[in-house]
């Protein structure tokens, strides 16, 4: 495997139920992951400049109430906290938003709810493999 394997997820996503459901799913396929689970952008955005939290991989919403997914990816990018991989998970499937990931370097994904283990599978192995 190479360096770069996952071991830490966070799940940001308004969505209380969809985070547990996939929260459970991730653990289900990988008993070894370390799973965080945040249901407000700005929770994550502090939880990780302040370094209580640094995932490997995040797995983002992009609509969510008071900061979208994108206002989160451009304030941890402000503060040059790009040393992880984001998977866009999202209810949209508006192109104007999947056209907008190829604007971030660390946005290696964009996948629509809900997760399944083909997507988790998908989402795993190629992040390693990057």
């Amino acid at each position: 495997m190479g360096h770069n394997l996952i071991r830490k997820i966070m799940l940001v996503d308004d969505d209380k139920i969809n985070n547990l459901i996939n929260q459970k799913m991730l653990a289900r396929y990988e008993s070894q992951l370390s799973i965080s689970v945040y249901d407000a952008a700005e929770d994550a955005l502090e939880a990780i400049l302040g370094d209580t939290d640094q995932p490997d991989l995040v797995l983002l919403d992009i609509n969510m109430p008071v900061m979208s997914g994108w206002e989160l990816l451009d304030k941890l990018i402000a503060q040059n906290k790009t040393n992880f991989l984001v998977v866009m998970l999202t209810s949209s499937i508006d192109s104007k938003d999947v056209n907008k990931t190829s604007q971030y370097a660390m946005v290696k994904g964009y996948m629509v709810k809900p997760l399944n283990n083909e997507k988790i599978v998908d989402i795993l192995t190629r992040m390693i493999v990057e």
